[in-house]
């Protein structure tokens, strides 16, 4: 299990290494203890030249390497951090993999429920549709695209007869019962009321 990362802002003057759990301030205080909060070249001072050999000196090239060292350090502090949060990434993926097939299960479920619910309607009843008129409840709507006629349904009809209702064309469904929307077994009888005019 990993190490959390402290969520520090980037422009803290400590940052990465306070940031990072695992190069830390502590530990690059006690690995290059001059070198804190500054330029580590600071202590750069006297010959840094041999002036007999033409070679950096000893002090030159020690205070060079824990100069490069300590560059090393804090890159390694930000290698720290990007770890870290690529494998948090890599956990909200996996853990978002597996809520998707979750998901997608679930879905693959509810499919086969609904196939095997259309299936049983189609087997043991069908809807009441919305019929508008005589003519819809004897021969379906003109294209058969909004609702099939009773006959195709396998429902039996009892027409009621209105007599010339206010609001109502000649033909007009006033009313069906069962209620449009009602599942029925086949060879179920539904009464259409109808407004006639003559």
């Amino acid at each position: 299990m990993t190490q959390e990362i402290t969520h520090v802002p980037s422009n803290s003057p400590d940052y990465p290494l306070d940031a990072s759990p695992r190069y830390t301030v502590e530990g690059f205080k006690t690995a290059y203890p001059n070198n804190w909060h500054g330029d580590p070249a600071r202590g750069f001072h006297g010959a840094i030249q041999n002036h007999l050999t033409g070679d950096l000196s000893v002090e030159a090239s020690s205070k060079i390497t824990r100069m490069v060292g300590d560059r090393v350090y804090i890159a390694l502090a930000y290698l720290d951090i990007l770890d870290r949060r690529i494998e948090a990434l890599e956990a909200t993926c996996a853990a978002l993999e597996s809520s998707l097939a979750g998901v997608q299960a679930e879905m693959g479920r509810l499919a086969a429920l609904e196939a095997g619910v259309n299936a049983l309607v189609g087997f043991m009843g069908v809807v009441i549709p919305a019929w508008e008129t005589q003519r819809d409840v004897e021969m379906g709507d003109d294209m058969g695209l909004r609702f099939p006629s009773a006959a195709e349904l396998e429902l039996t009809v009892d027409f009621q007869i209105a007599q010339a209702l206010p609001g109502f064309a000649h033909e007009q469904v006033v009313s069906i019962t069962p209620p449009p929307g009602t599942l029925v077994k086949r060879g179920s009888t539904v009464v259409v009321e109808i407004n006639l005019l003559g």
